[in-house]
C-alpha cells in the first residue's frame, strides 16, 4: 500500500513505517498523508522513538484522510 502511493520511499523506510503502523490501513493512510509534508526518513525515525501516547499525538486527526 505504501509503495503504491509513494514509489520514492526506500525499502527500509517502508518496512519501518509498516511496523510502526502495525499494518493497519487507516494508520498507513494517515502516515502517507503526513509524508506529503514531511521528510520520510526524519519522520520515520521520530515515530520509531515515540511512546504510544506520543505516536497518537503525531498521528493527530488533522492528518486523517477524508
Amino acid at each position: 500500500m505504501i509503495k503504491e502511493r509513494d514509489r520514492s520511499l526506500d525499502e527500509i523506510t517502508v518496512k519501518k513505517l509498516v511496523a510502526i503502523c502495525g499494518g493497519i490501513p487507516l494508520i498507513i493512510c494517515t502516515v502517507l498523508s503526513i509524508l506529503k509534508r514531511r521528510n520520510p526518513q526524519t519522520f520515520t525515525h521520530r515515530l520509531s522513538n515515540c511512546t504510544p501516547l506520543e505516536l497518537i499525538r503525531e498521528l493527530s486527526s488533522e492528518f486523517l484522510p477524508l
